[in-house]
């Protein structure tokens, strides 16, 4: 019974997670809404060359990164599903592995607003303007505060 009933819950996760996805991009009924993503956003900047080079060699960098970082995960989330499922669940490593699972989770996000705050020091102060202008993304909540702010 416990069995099923963790099949049903991992299941549930599973299917309920893909609905929480949305489409990230310009609107396709007019200007770009909050939904744009980045690379829209850095498109309407008009960009010089050299920062488009540099852009893209940050994106890459940040992916070369993350990759590994993600894959780690997606392991570690294989072994804390197994420790779930055993028939006596080892406490002390499902907590070490959704420790480590977050601090996996914590480098990403290290790694992400580095590569924000790199693109941002090659844009000059007129494009800076004009991105903090844009309407952020409806999974950048935080950044909207932040925009507050300043």
């Amino acid at each position: 019974m416990k069995k099923a009933a963790l099949i049903m819950f991992f299941g549930f996760f599973i299917v309920t997670a893909g609905y929480g996805q949305h489409f990230q991009g310009p609107r396709p009924d007019g200007p770009p809404g909050p939904r744009m993503g980045m690379l829209e956003r850095m498109q309407m900047l008009n960009l010089s060359d050299e920062q488009r080079d540099k852009i893209a060699d940050i994106q890459t960098n940040f992916r070369k990164k993350v990759i590994p970082i993600k894959a780690e995960i997606q392991l570690k989330e294989i072994d804390l599903k197994n420790e779930m499922r055993a028939d006596e669940p080892n406490r002390t490593r499902i907590m070490n592995l959704v420790k480590a699972i977050s601090e996996l989770e914590l480098k990403i996000k290290q790694a992400d607003i580095d590569r924000r705050l790199k693109i941002r020091a090659l844009l000059t102060p007129e494009q800076r303007k004009k991105l903090k202008n844009m309407p952020m993304p409806k999974r950048c909540v935080e950044h909207e505060v932040i925009k507050r702010i300043d």
